[in-house]
């Protein structure tokens, strides 16, 4: 029997059709499921809020073409600069409250928004939104003579992945994360806890492998009522953190209104580590 009539008879063509069709209709729930990730972890915004504050709004250029927009509040005074890393929703206008907070502590800040943010060029993905924040890193240490020990990485949700991976690829004074999570797979696990959809991720946020090899000092704020990325998720990434390490509990707060709700404990909190690398 000839290896060909072999393989008919151990797999019948109805049975060959019948794989043919399983791997198309697997294919199709990849896409789709690639799809609805891609719907549900950017939002980005185009439209403007203005609540008036001064800032040096600057286009810069990623190594692979595209126009990230950033925003500079200087303070001529001030020995920091906080490069914020912000969510996964909306643009730089969205986190004038914040910007503002911070500026008033007596410090520079610097905000970007990601590729297809606001005014940035280009569609986010997860190695794209790494590539923006070290451009940023560039400039601010290039062509704004920053020096590594001057600039504060803080990051928020999706933003605290992007300023994890900003930690380890380049030297900062210090990282601050606030209501971040473990990785995709760790909100998978959460979100669908049924359904491997980490396992068919082109896109992992693994803040969670790398935040152990970080040098910096980190401090991880969680408010305890978050309704988005559980406190827990911020629980986790603390305790694989090297020391000097801190952990801050923003009681009370959800996700969106840590800020608020922390307030002044919060923001003082914020300037001591900022300041003197511990609390």
């Amino acid at each position: 029997m000839t290896g060909a009539r072999l393989v008919l008879c151990l797999f019948p063509i109805t049975n060959v059709k019948k794989i043919s069709t399983i791997i198309i209709i697997y294919g199709f729930i990849v896409l789709g499921l690639q799809g609805f990730e891609r719907m549900n972890l950017y939002h980005p915004r185009s439209e403007w809020i203005s609540l008036g504050i001064r800032f040096e709004d600057a286009m810069i250029h990623t190594q692979d073409g595209e126009s990230i927009n950033v925003w500079l509040m200087p303070n001529d005074t001030a020995r920091f600069v906080f490069l914020l890393c912000h969510g996964n929703a909306g643009n730089n206008s969205y986190r004038q409250f914040q910007m503002k907070s911070l500026h008033e502590l007596g410090f520079a800040v610097a905000i970007f928004d990601y590729r297809g943010y606001g005014k940035s060029t280009g569609r986010p993905t997860e190695d794209g939104l790494y590539n923006d924040a070290e451009t940023v890193y560039r400039w601010l240490t290039e062509e704004k003579k920053y020096t590594p020990d001057q600039i504060i990485l803080i990051g928020t949700s999706l933003g605290g992945s992007v300023a994890v991976d900003l930690a380890m690829r380049q030297p900062v004074r210090a990282l601050v994360v606030e209501s971040s999570f473990t990785s995709k797979f760790g909100m998978a696990k959460v979100v669908f806890p049924f359904i491997p959809i980490a396992w068919l991720s082109y896109e992992q946020f693994n803040s969670l492998e790398k935040i152990g090899s970080l040098k910096c000092p980190v401090l991880i704020a969680h408010g305890d009522r978050d309704r988005i990325i559980p406190y827990g998720q911020g629980r986790l990434l603390f305790e694989s953190a090297r020391e000097p390490k801190f952990f801050y509990t923003i009681t009370g707060a959800d996700h969106n209104d840590y800020l608020q709700i922390g307030g002044k404990p919060y923001l003082d909190t914020i300037r001591r580590f900022a300041t003197n690398l511990t609390l």
